[in-house]
């Protein structure tokens, strides 16, 4: 296992990038500096969930115990992204993600961590993805009465729901004559009179009774 100051020393040869006013090494950077200290060392990559656009994987680092070959675990990252989130991710979210969750396993691990645990590639993502971030809805017209609704909260069910602007207005007028109908139909239907049977007439009669 490489010393302390071994790993200072590589760390000085790492480059950095500034994002902001503050330095971030770049994940290469990171796995150069690794495979210096640990050339026959072991990067690894799991896929935890992949599921609707979305994932998360796991990676770690370390190396291979020269007596037993066990596996040495030096430091583990988890990394999100969902597709689409960003211009990278839009084709290449699997390959980001894996990118950023080998990044912060190797920051664990100490390495090229300047200002951050997380590395350049992972904050210039964060960063493009805040910047291009659209601005919550604050107030829209309600596409039934023309009113102003301001509920950010009831824009958006009723945007996901119905592709359109409803205000709370004209959702509570719905569900007020939808009521109204079910009960209507629940009513029970009263049982009509019941008609008397026919009189029995008695023979010989010359005219009916």
């Amino acid at each position: 296992m490489a010393t302390f100051e071994e790993l200072k020393k590589v760390n000085k040869d790492i480059k950095t990038k500034n994002i902001k006013g503050k330095e971030y090494a770049e994940v290469q950077e990171r796995i150069t500096a690794f495979r210096k200290l640990y050339p026959d060392g072991f990067i690894t990559t799991d896929v935890i969930s992949n599921d609707g656009g979305m994932i998360i994987m796991r990676a770690s680092c370390g190396f291979y115990n020269e007596d037993d070959g066990s596996m040495r675990i030096l430091g583990t990252g988890t990394a999100y992204e969902k597709e689409g989130s960003s211009q990278i991710n839009r084709t290449s979210y699997v390959e980001n993600c894996e990118t950023s969750a080998v990044g912060r396993a190797l920051g664990m691990a100490g390495f090229g961590i300047v200002a951050s645990l997380a590395s350049a590639d992972e904050v210039s993502n964060a960063i493009y993805q805040q910047e291009t971030q659209p601005e919550p809805v604050q107030s829209c017209k309600c596409a039934v009465c023309g009113g102003i609704e301001t509920d950010a909260l009831l824009i958006k069910a009723s945007m996901d729901k119905w592709g359109k602007c409803v205000c709370k207005k004209c959702i509570d007028k719905k569900r007020k004559e939808m009521a109204a109908k079910k009960q209507t139909k629940a009513a029970p239907v009263a049982d009509p009179e019941p008609v008397p049977p026919p009189m029995e007439q008695p023979d010989n009669l010359p005219f009916p009774l």
